[in-house]
């Protein structure tokens, strides 16, 4: 009968939440009226890891939002640079179940006084218009919409 090693550990799944800021750079080869240099944007990321321990599943997190950060880079429909720059910050959640469809993989929660309405903590947490606020075309990577020039798009 063969023993079992006491120091193994049990592979555990973790959703981590990590925080990006996006930002851009150089000169615009054009502008029109979505046109903002001095918006950034947020990017709120949750990813998978499996690992021994939540310490551990904390340094590859940390390792792979530091790599994604180094190697995001694109350009923009302005011909602006997109750089994009790791935060330092991450919760992990533990995954009480395996990845799969339907799973949990992240997890938030916080308490909040009764008389908040729901439409405020959504709003609060979703944002009300956020995604259509056209300044986000500053961030969009120029190989999935049209350039701009001179204010108006080229094709």
């Amino acid at each position: 009968m063969k023993k079992q090693n006491p120091r193994r550990h049990r592979v555990r799944w973790y959703g981590v939440r990590t925080l990006y800021r996006l930002t851009t750079s150089g000169r615009p080869l054009g502008k029109d009226k979505d046109y903002d240099p001095d918006v950034s944007m947020i990017e709120d990321r949750v990813v998978l890891f499996s690992a021994g321990s939540g310490a551990m599943a904390v340094q590859k997190a940390e390792r792979e939002a530091r790599r994604y950060a180094s190697e995001f880079s694109y350009r923009n429909p302005y011909g602006r640079r997109v750089l994009c720059r790791y935060l330092g910050a991450l919760d992990p959640f533990e995954n009480f179940e395996k990845p799969g469809q339907g799973a949990e993989v992240y997890s938030l929660t916080e308490v909040v006084p009764r008389r908040v309405t729901d439409k405020k903590i959504i709003e609060r947490l979703f944002g009300t218009e956020r995604y259509k606020d056209p300044r986000r075309r500053n961030f969009y990577n120029e190989e999935f919409s049209e350039r701009v020039r001179n204010g108006a798009s080229a094709n």
